[in-house]
């Protein structure tokens, strides 16, 4: 469960363009208590057909240039194209087994039930990756990808 839970946060951070912070929880245990109205929820995620999905959307409950702190709906589309790196089978094999556990907690859970830790997660990448590969590596390898493949820069932002 813990790899799949890795490798969706790196899904979401990279593919949607999400601040580590709005995935994971802080290290600090104050911080961590304050964000628990920021956490994207298990209940609102919906995807069109779960045998073939072609998207998955999900209500992200805070970002930094949120001024009224309402939130707003963000989508993950299928990318068949990208084939081993498909995001949507990984993500419905995460959902798969994240079901297993309480689902009135937040979207992103261990397998002991905690919401990850931004330690918790750059141990993982750093081990998988490099140890100077940092945490704002995902957003912006995300811009940059999609910059890359020809997006306006004005969908980016």
């Amino acid at each position: 469960h813990d790899n799949l839970l890795f490798k969706a946060i790196l899904i979401f951070g990279f593919i949607a363009l999400h601040r580590l912070g709005e995935l994971v929880d802080s290290n600090d245990p104050a911080e961590a208590h304050y964000n628990r109205s920021h956490r994207i929820l298990l209940s609102s995620i919906y995807y069109n057909d779960p045998n073939h999905p072609s998207f998955l959307s999900y209500h992200l409950p805070y970002h930094k240039g949120d001024p009224n702190s309402a939130g707003c709906p963000s989508y993950i589309s299928d990318k068949p194209d990208w084939k081993d790196c498909n995001p949507l089978p990984i993500l419905m094999a995460y959902l798969t087994s994240r079901i297993r556990l309480p689902t009135s907690l937040p979207l992103f859970m261990t397998s002991a039930c905690n919401v990850p830790t931004r330690k918790w997660f750059m141990q993982r990448l750093q081990a998988y990756l490099h140890s100077n590969i940092g945490s704002k590596s995902l957003r912006g390898g995300g811009a940059t990808d999609l910059a890359l493949r020809g997006t306006p820069a004005k969908t980016i932002q």
